[in-house]
């Protein structure tokens, strides 16, 4: 049975339930209006029995009305004067039917619409019309609720393709209106797409209003001819599973990029699609005779969806400075007491074919780490990484080709550099961890 995305409800229950509140209406007026039982004549103002009055009187003897004015008969349906013609008798068993057919469908009704009112009940028994009253609330707790829910219905494919198409077109209209991108209205068109209800022209049109959904991030202050990194995070998570959907990015300092490249990266810092820009940063150098003081980071993202194309152009200001100047940004923490916990929190397995990989598990402290391994007795620098307190992560890095023994040390060395290369980190634990013959494995 096809169901109403209106009432939320079968669409024929909600018809009877109507039909029979008109059939309990009519009954109630027919029944109060009652059978005529004679043919005597009725005050039209009071209601009573003027038969054996005499012809010659004018007035009702009982309430002292005209008998020759207009009076008001719709209650009896007679003639329009003030003399009706005939008693009528209510009729209780139609009366008593029409109540409880009225009441009854009143009930009928009545249920869905409590359940559609109700916010503090069940969501899930609430028409998609009320949820979408509420996606447009002022209150964000209940905007949130209803657009959840919505999502729930999608993803479970409680939704038939007209509601979901109707959701779809409200999310697109919600997102050109709002100043700011709503994750959930996203989300909700995302998942539209990859279920099919959201067609070419709506889908570009969607695309292209996303530049509300790029979220920027540099390191504030830089070192001169050094490296800034940033990181770019788009709120559309998953729109990256769309394979006719690709993603470039550039950036220069102090003018729009030309070139859409990943820019001027180290060989360690890989380049970031769309799901990796969200925890990896991305760099850019920053030109060696650019002056000591502040600039302006651009970066362009082009978004390309056969045959749309779109740039979205993000800025950030940085200031450049001397490295002096940087270091004295970034703070060392001695804190040897957390050495042997923070090195239970690093698992590290090396692989001589593929990434090897550093995991690393909820610190105390801030960590910037220069990685080095250890092969016969010498020290070679690998990688680095940083990361902020409480915060995991896994970090990736190659065995050289020229390492051949089954076996290799690796040491993690504070590193002020490493910091430098982070977004936001101004301190950093300054401790050293030391692995020794950790096995090599074969992928």
């Amino acid at each position: 049975m096809k169901r109403s995305h209106f009432m939320g409800w079968p669409l024929t229950i909600l018809t009877l339930a109507l039909i029979t509140m008109l059939a309990g209406i009519e009954l109630i007026r027919r029944g109060r209006r009652g059978r005529q039982i004679d043919d005597h004549p009725i005050c039209g103002m009071c209601g009573f029995d003027l038969f054996g009055l005499p012809s010659d009187s004018t007035h009702c003897s009982e309430c002292g009305a005209d008998l020759r004015a207009v009076g008001n008969d719709d209650e009896n349906d007679g003639d329009g004067r003030a003399v009706i013609r005939g008693q009528r008798e209510t009729r209780r068993g139609l009366l008593a039917l029409g109540c409880l057919l009225s009441c009854s469908s009143i009930a009928l009704l009545g249920i869905p619409t409590y359940k559609a009112l109700n916010r503090d009940g069940p969501p899930g028994h609430r028409p998609v019309w009320a949820l979408l009253f509420d996606a447009r609330s002022t209150d964000i707790a209940v905007r949130s609720n209803a657009i959840n829910e919505l999502l729930r219905r999608l993803q479970s494919f409680e939704l038939d393709y007209s509601a979901a198409s109707d959701i779809v077109d409200e999310a697109i209209a919600q997102q050109a209106q709002a100043q700011t991108w709503d994750e959930q209205w996203g989300d909700f068109v995302v998942m539209g797409h990859e279920r099919l209800v959201v067609d070419k022209e709506r889908w570009h049109q969607f695309l292209k209003g996303t530049n509300r959904g790029w979220k920027l991030a540099a390191r504030t202050v830089v070192e001169q001819g050094g490296y800034i990194p940033y990181t770019l995070k788009w709120e559309m998570r998953d729109a990256s599973k769309d394979p006719n959907v690709s993603i470039r990015v550039s950036a220069a300092l102090d003018e729009e990029p030309s070139k859409y490249s990943a820019g001027e990266q180290p060989s360690y810092a890989p380049w970031c699609n769309v799901t990796a820009c969200e925890s990896l940063p991305m760099y850019v150098k920053s030109s060696t005779i650019g002056a000591i003081g502040p600039h302006t980071l651009y970066v362009t993202v082009r978004l390309q969806a056969d045959p749309f194309t779109y740039d979205i152009h993000l800025s950030t200001p940085v200031v450049l400075c001397d490295q002096q100047d940087v270091d004295s940004m970034i703070t060392a923490i001695d804190d040897a007491s957390e050495a042997e916990h923070i090195k239970a929190l690093l698992r590290v397995d090396i692989l001589r074919d593929g990434w090897s990989t550093v995991r690393v598990g909820r610190t105390p402290h801030p960590l910037a780490f220069d990685v080095f391994l250890v092969v016969d007795g010498a020290e070679h620098y690998v990688t680095n990484f940083n990361l902020a307190a409480e915060r995991m992560n896994v970090f990736y890095f190659q065995l050289p080709k020229w390492v051949s023994g089954d076996r290799v040390g690796i040491v993690f060395r504070p590193s002020a550099r490493a910091a430098r290369f982070s977004v936001d980190l101004t301190q950093y634990w300054n401790g050293t961890i030391e692995f020794k013959d950790l096995p090599v494995q074969k992928n």
